[in-house]
């Protein structure tokens, strides 16, 4: 099984989101809560372009119309490496 550095990154975003979400309850901090939370989300939506792109980079269609099925935001990432 490979991994894309994408697929990397967004694993590493998401564990330094949660990190500091932890740190914000622990201290209190609505601000390092509210920006472990974004950072998470950040990194999941990373991840997902990750698995978009090794799942379209895998398939020898010359055409993205109909290449992939799946969850809208694997779809949205679909698009972008489309264009």
């Amino acid at each position: 099984m490979s991994v894309n550095d994408d697929q990397v990154k967004g694993k590493v975003k998401q564990a330094e989101g949660a990190v500091r979400d932890a740190k914000g309850d622990l201290t209190d901090d609505p601000s390092d809560d509210l920006a472990g939370k974004a950072k998470k989300v950040e990194g999941k939506a990373q991840e997902t372009f990750g698995d978009v792109k090794k799942r379209y980079t895998t398939r020898q269609s010359s055409s993205c119309i109909g290449v992939f099925q799946g969850p809208p935001a694997e779809q949205a990432a679909l698009l972008i490496l489309c264009f």
